[in-house]
């Protein structure tokens, strides 16, 4: 056996293992989340896997800087100045003069610090950063537990029909793989194959997309409730977000245009055989 053949040997394994792999979590991980409400299961004297039943929503999140600055506090009037030099006379009384804020802020009651920043810590503190922008945004995940079965329904799909087209993918790659091994030509069934793949990631991509629409339609709000008052300090949002990754998306349209390649160049191979 060259050595072509042995790649092609060895990525059959290899997509064998992981095709076994898949199914063997997907049937676990089911099982914890449709019969155990609070499960454990123990690995190691200090470690465990924990799961909770829940489904996954993407997010993304949004966090705003307030500006940096001071509430001034007098014989029941609030003043609020940022930077202790730039005036913000819209913030709570708009007809009161700058005057009567220098006035308040000479002779206040009581005088509390206002919005946040960012700090990056270096190892001597030298603080050899500064930041430019008091907003970013990022994504994440929030687990949660629906109470409707439409809701369940929506979720568990979303959560596992992409595990459900990663074993069809592997399974597809382990016959890609076997008849690879067997013959480095031109073949019918590796273009089918191929094609197959390249739908499947086309699918995953508007089934998932699908699922995050729907679900996002029944989410109006994230609200984080927490005892400390820090509305002065910054905004966080959190909002429903679609995923929906691109690059796979146009690597599956790619293999629908190789498995036509493919089939051309078997029907070339076979034309030519059958001419000698």
């Amino acid at each position: 056996m060259d050595k072509k053949h042995k790649l092609a040997a060895f990525l059959h394994l290899l997509s064998s293992i992981l095709f076994w792999f898949f199914i063997v979590f997907l049937t676990f991980d089911t099982a914890l989340n449709l019969f155990f409400e609070n499960s454990e299961i123990k690995t190691g004297e200090n470690s465990k896997i924990a799961n909770s039943k829940g489904y996954a929503i993407p997010m993304k999140v949004s966090l705003n800087l307030k500006k940096e600055g001071y509430i001034y506090k007098k014989g029941g009037t609030s003043v609020q100045v940022f930077n202790d030099e730039e005036l913000n006379e819209l913030y709570i009384y708009r007809h009161y003069t700058r005057e009567f804020i220098e006035e308040i802020k000479s002779s206040y009651d009581e005088k509390r610090k206002t919005g946040s920043n960012f700090i990056l810590a270096d190892p001597e503190q030298q603080g050899n950063f500064a930041f430019t922008n008091r907003a970013f945004d990022s994504k994440t995940r929030i687990i949660v537990k629906p109470k409707t079965t439409f809701l369940t329904i929506m979720l568990f799909l979303d959560k596992y029909h992409s595990i459900l087209i990663t074993i069809l993918i592997l399974y597809f790659l382990k016959q890609i793989f076997y008849h690879l091994k067997k013959d480095l030509n031109f073949n019918a069934k590796v273009s089918i194959n191929v094609k197959r793949i390249g739908i499947l990631l086309i699918l995953a991509e508007i089934l998932g997309a699908i699922f995050n629409i729907i679900i996002g339609r029944h989410i109006s709000l994230v609200n984080i409730e927490t005892e400390i008052f820090y509305s002065t300090a910054f905004d966080l949002s959190l909002n429903p977000t679609i995923e929906f990754d691109l690059p796979m998306f146009i690597t599956g349209l790619s293999l629908l245009v190789v498995s036509i390649l493919l089939n051309k160049g078997n029907d070339l191979q076979t034309e030519s055989n059958l001419t000698i």
